[in-house]
């Protein structure tokens, strides 16, 4: 999903995708049945969630080599500030800033 709208973005302004910043919602959780919680640095969680494996997973997926940057701060107070999703919604996700893309994983 993430690599579609990345595709879009990059036919619709001309231009390639070459970098990403990653951030997390105020509550990043995941939560399966049976109650059991799992939480930030736990090593049973999806790639996406541990701050070494989230651009290597990317990466794999996409088939991109794009670069892990640093979260702008004017991005994340405008658009992911204080956020807590429970689902993937990339229209409120994904930023795209020139060759920057700027993703928030809930």
């Amino acid at each position: 999903m993430i690599n579609n709208y990345v595709c879009r973005y990059e036919k619709e302004n001309n231009i390639e995708v070459k970098k990403v910043a990653i951030g997390h919602d105020i509550n990043p959780t995941y939560g399966y049945y049976g109650n059991v919680n799992y939480i930030l640095y736990d090593t049973n969680l999806r790639a996406l969630v541990v701050s070494w494996a989230d651009i290597y997973a990317i990466n794999y997926y996409t088939g991109r080599d794009l670069i892990k940057v640093e979260m702008d701060e004017e991005i994340y107070n405008e658009y992911f500030k204080d956020k807590d999703w429970t689902y993937f919604d990339p229209a409120e996700q994904m930023v795209f800033y020139n060759d920057t893309l700027y993703l928030m994983v809930y």
